[in-house]
């Protein structure tokens, strides 16, 4: 089953706060844990887009029905080197097909995000 392959994974939650200086910056906070799997899109054309600097790395971001993902939630893992990956959800949820009989599980893609601020 899907489920075997799950790891822990962790919605971040942005905050917005001054910056002492009349601004804000934003803060990145490791918020919640939740059950899933995020693999690395290893496609032909996802990897040339790489290298070209289209886009960032995809990844499918695959969970149990009762956790809420949205578009532009921002998920941590530990990936399998022990580096943290930040990954920016960028679909709204797809279930699998109701002749499936797999509908214990949702998916939605997301692209790599390095916050270039703090993060606690």
């Amino acid at each position: 089953m899907i489920e075997d392959y799950y790891r822990d994974l962790y919605y971040v939650d942005e905050e917005r706060q001054p910056d002492g200086t009349g601004g804000f910056e934003y803060v990145y906070r490791i918020g919640e844990k939740f059950r899933g799997s995020a693999t690395k899109s290893t496609t032909a054309e996802q990897q040339v887009a790489g290298i070209r600097g289209v886009v960032g790395e995809q990844y499918t971001i695959t969970t149990a029905v009762g956790n809420v993902i949205k578009n532009s939630d921002i998920i941590m893992f530990i990936d399998d080197f022990g580096e943290r990956v930040f990954v920016k959800v960028n679909s709204n949820p797809v279930r699998p097909p109701k002749k499936s009989k797999q509908r214990r599980w949702q998916y939605v893609t997301a692209t790599n995000f390095e916050p270039d601020i703090e993060v606690l």
